[in-house]
């Protein structure tokens, strides 16, 4: 058997989406703190564009040794939440 050098890696789904807009700010705010991502679409709803719905679905991935950090980060709310921007604001709407 000839080795290859493949590292094979498991994955886990840590998000659903309700289509790829929300998908790539999740994928985002994971690979902007150096958790890699793949975002999985269902073929055949990509293909005809869809993006609501069974065939819309959209999953967020990640390795699995990330999976916890990747759930802890999407748990807490984001520093640019508009409700601190919104505090932090000088009056003007």
């Amino acid at each position: 058997m000839m080795e290859t050098g493949l590292v094979v890696m498991e994955w886990k789904v840590v998000a659903d989406a309700s289509g790829p807009l929300e998908a790539a700010i999740i994928a985002g705010r994971l690979e902007v703190e150096g958790i890699p991502v793949w975002v999985r679409r269902e073929p055949a709803g990509a293909a005809i564009g869809l993006t609501y719905g069974p065939l819309g679905r959209t999953e967020i991935l990640v390795p699995a040794d990330r999976y916890g950090q990747a759930l802890e980060l999407l748990s807490t709310s984001s520093d640019d939440s508009p409700e601190d921007i919104d505090s932090e604001s000088d009056g003007v709407p």
